[in-house]
């Protein structure tokens, strides 16, 4: 329904336009397939399979402020 969607397209406008950040990072399990299409189809780009400390399950995915698509 896109609710998932519409969350995080509110929540990285808050921070990228309230909180000025400049990247905005996300972790998830390489098997939530899910997850990592929302991360995908909102413009994030994977930055690292299991690294820095994270389990080797995970991918930490990050977006930038000047590739954030604003609603």
């Amino acid at each position: 329904m896109g609710y998932a969607k519409e969350a995080l397209r509110l929540l990285l406008g808050f921070g990228f336009v309230r909180l000025g950040l400049e990247r905005i990072s996300a972790r998830t399990f390489k098997s939530n397939e899910r997850s990592i299409g929302l991360l995908d189809s909102l413009g994030f780009s994977k930055e690292a399979h299991g690294k820095d400390g994270s389990r080797s399950d995970e991918i930490e995915y990050s977006i930038s402020k000047e590739n954030f698509q604003y609603p």
